[in-house]
């Protein structure tokens, strides 16, 4: 079933780009991906299906793999976020420390002490586990819209969600760009107190900021590049 929903001129992403830029010659290029799979509802586990490789595009515009990676993640979002499962392509040391865990606060700090930090850092994979905190949090996008439908009062199903021991809240102000104060995120909580469309806002604002800074660090690092060597401005 299609829904027709107006876009917010203030909140949401209007007129994403529909591909990926060209890869440059003379770079190498890093790819992640997230699928946040809800395979038996919203109410059961989330599956995350995360995917990443580096491709190396030589002057004459071969690209030439450079390495891979996979992760597949399923997590119990009602209960804390918890990790029920977590495996790897190539197998990462340590990982399987990580069921248990909160894929949410505390997720990354608890992979840096389970894992060999200074042999996966610069890994595909190891980005992958690090993207495991933001993949969860956009993938609440389809419980807000679940809670905003079906309420999240007694005797809603969304009720027993709980959160983890320490988890800190999400919407603080100066936490980030997004929940700046006075911004239009902290603003609309204030006036309004419905602090799942507010959770989805930031969301997507976290997403464009994100992508932004990228594409920017990338074009200032090709501007100041030796010539001759990969990447460099010609």
């Amino acid at each position: 079933m299609t829904v027709d929903r107006a876009v917010h001129p203030r909140h949401g992403t209007h007129e994403p780009v529909t591909a990926t830029p060209d890869r440059r010659p003379g770079s190498v290029r890093r790819t992640t991906t997230f699928d946040m799979l809800r395979p038996d509802g919203v109410r059961k586990e989330l599956v995350l299906v995360g995917r990443a490789r580096d491709v190396a595009t030589s002057l004459d515009g071969t690209a030439t793999p450079l390495a891979e990676a996979t992760l597949d993640v399923v997590i119990d979002y009602l209960d804390a976020c918890r990790v029920r499962e977590i495996r790897s392509t190539p197998p990462l040391p340590g990982l399987a420390a990580l069921v248990g865990v909160s894929a949410a606060t505390g997720f990354r700090a608890a992979a840096d002490a389970a894992v060999d930090v200074a042999a996966a850092k610069a890994t595909p994979l190891y980005q992958l586990v690090d993207d495991v905190p933001v993949a969860t949090l956009v993938s609440g996008y389809a419980v807000g819209f679940a809670v905003r439908t079906f309420g999240a009062g007694s005797g809603s199903p969304f009720a027993e969600m709980r959160r983890a021991e320490g988890m800190a809240a999400l919407q603080v102000a100066d936490l980030c760009a997004g929940f700046q104060t006075g911004g239009t995120i902290m603003q609309a909580q204030e006036e309004t107190a419905r602090g799942i469309e507010i959770y989805l806002g930031v969301t997507a604002l976290y997403i464009v900021s994100a992508l932004a800074v990228n594409r920017l660090m990338a074009l200032i690092e090709s501007r100041v590049r030796v010539p001759g060597t990969m990447g460099a401005a010609k």
